[in-house]
C-alpha cells in the first residue's frame, strides 16, 4: 500500500541545518574577533542554504546575493529587479 505524499517524512530538515551553519559562522566571528562575514561566492550561497541556487550566468562565481551574517541577523542584499520575498 502507498502513502498519501503529505506522510511523507522530509529527507533532511533545511531550515536546520541552515541554522546549524548559521550558528557555526556565529562562533567562527566570535573565535576571529569579526562583526560580520559576508558570502558573494555562489558556492557560498549554496553551502549555507543547503542547496539554494543564486545565479544568472553560469560562468560567474559571483551571486546575484550576497549574505551578510551578524551576530543577531542575517541579510540578504541584491539589485531590486533579483529581489523576492525569501520562504
Amino acid at each position: 500500500m502507498m502513502k498519501h505524499p503529505e506522510s511523507f517524512e522530509p529527507a533532511f530538515n533545511r531550515s536546520g541545518m541552515v541554522a546549524e551553519r548559521v550558528r557555526k559562522l556565529r562562533k567562527l566571528m566570535e573565535q576571529k574577533k569579526v562583526d560580520g562575514i559576508l558570502l558573494r561566492r555562489r558556492r557560498n550561497f549554496s553551502w549555507l542554504t543547503v542547496g539554494g541556487d543564486n545565479h544568472i550566468l553560469q560562468t560567474s562565481e559571483w551571486g546575484v546575493v550576497d549574505l551578510l551574517i551578524f551576530t543577531d541577523r542575517l541579510i540578504g542584499l541584491t539589485t531590486k529587479m533579483e529581489e523576492k520575498p525569501f520562504s
